[in-house]
């Protein structure tokens, strides 16, 4: 798991990363300039993107004591799948779910599933630092300090 990160990465590494992560991302919001009918719709993904993927890690950064970068890793990823799978009709997205309440005319969710996502986000984020912290204590050695604990887990 930890190759997969490279926590000793060099600076040119990290430098290429973040050319890489700045491309991709200046692609990725020109795509949803163009493709926006107008800039009311755009405000509306920011907010469902703000609450859907950044709102439950925040709230357990804040409020949940045990709380760690694998469950808001976890719930990024499931607010992003969550956002997305519900369709969006300003970038002419179909719904891959359909919830209650759904307008088969507009193409739309009637049913306030952006809510009951964040809810259960926020579970989600604190359910998966819950088993990750109890995972890294029984990892956890004698000989071995609490910061080599954090470094090893995280």
């Amino acid at each position: 798991m930890h190759i997969m990160f490279l926590m000793q990465a060099s600076s040119k590494e990290v430098t290429w990363v973040m050319r890489v992560t700045v491309v991709v991302t200046g692609i990725m919001a020109a795509a949803v300039a163009i493709t926006a009918n107008h800039v009311l719709g755009l405000l509306y993904l920011a907010y469902q993107t703000a609450f859907l993927v950044l709102f439950p890690a925040l709230i357990c950064a804040i409020f949940v004591p045990f709380s760690n970068a694998w469950g808001c890793l976890v719930g990024v990823i499931a607010g992003m799948f969550l956002g997305i799978s519900a369709g969006e009709p300003l970038l002419r997205m179909p719904a891959l779910f359909r919830y209650p309440l759904f307008y088969e005319e507009w193409q739309a969710q009637g049913f306030p599933f952006r809510t009951v996502c964040g809810v259960l986000l926020i579970f989600c984020v604190a359910a998966v630092s819950w088993v990750t912290e109890r995972w890294c204590r029984r990892r956890n050695t004698a000989d071995i300090t609490s910061e080599q604990e954090t470094e090893q887990c995280l």
